[in-house]
């Protein structure tokens, strides 16, 4: 085998390509690390820095705190120019929660948008990651979102709770 020059290393030509391979291996290692760290937000299954504290959780399973029938209400408080979230767990096969009636009030809150928490392993079908539901206090104010929690494969008698997210602003 005949020597290559390459810079300042003198290498054999079969050492060449094992370097060549060696760094195109940690090249794409390197993007493919990078890639996954946008994915999740910085990584890992806890909110990324900038979206605020999380004001509200809405578990799978989840157990309703009110009277059968009536309405869950979770009372979230903020300041202006907070930015907070609610957490939304993600769907269980069985299980699921929907956001329903109005949004709120673009006057009292800004919606900056929808965050997964976390990322599912590779090849893994069927998983299922909560989302950060990520809003910054506009002014003072009232405003409430409404999700509902559906549980139950059956079409003509699932169960449904109702749960309003009262969010005032101060």
């Amino acid at each position: 085998m005949g020597a290559v020059q390459m810079g300042h290393v003198r290498m054999l030509a079969g050492q060449r390509r094992t370097v060549q391979r060696g760094v195109i291996t940690a090249g794409v290692a390197a993007l493919a690390a990078g890639c996954a760290l946008l994915v999740t937000g910085a990584g890992g299954t806890h909110p990324a820095p900038g979206h605020g504290a999380v004001v509200a959780e809405l578990a799978i399973p989840f157990r309703a705190t009110g009277t059968a029938g009536k309405t869950d209400v979770i009372l979230v408080r903020v300041g202006v120019g907070q930015r907070f979230s609610i957490w939304v767990d993600a769907v269980d096969y069985y299980a699921y929660w929907r956001e329903v009636g109005t949004t709120p009030s673009p006057r009292v809150v800004r919606a900056v948008g929808e965050f997964p928490d976390g990322a599912c392993p590779a090849q893994v079908a069927g998983c299922a990651i909560p989302y950060l539901y990520t809003f910054v206090a506009s002014s003072r104010g009232t405003t409430t979102m409404t999700w509902q929690y559906r549980q139950g494969y059956s079409r003509s008698r699932p169960s449904a709770t109702l749960v309003a997210v009262d969010i005032t602003v101060r």
